[in-house]
């Protein structure tokens, strides 16, 4: 059970630095559009929950992992737009 423990957690830390490392990657992405810094980083972060938002509403929250996110961005972006 012990090693189950260890198993989860290190699947844990493997998630958190993919969803980190696809954020710092996205921001660069908008910064590369054209957008400010301050808009980067709030456009990048509202996205990124967003995209989250959706994925674990269709998924479910317990079976969603970082990469989920990066499959519904188009989704999260597809409803911002609307918004405008």
């Amino acid at each position: 059970m012990e090693m189950l423990s260890l198993i989860l957690q290190e699947m844990q830390a493997w998630q958190l630095l993919v969803r980190e490392m696809f954020l710092q990657v996205f921001l660069v992405a908008l910064l590369a559009r054209g957008y400010t810094q301050r808009e980067a980083c709030i456009i990048g972060m509202y996205v990124h929950g967003l995209a989250g938002d959706i994925a674990a509403s269709e998924i479910g929250e317990e079976s969603l992992i970082a990469s989920d996110i990066i499959a519904y961005l188009p989704q999260a972006f597809k409803q911002l737009y609307h918004c405008l």
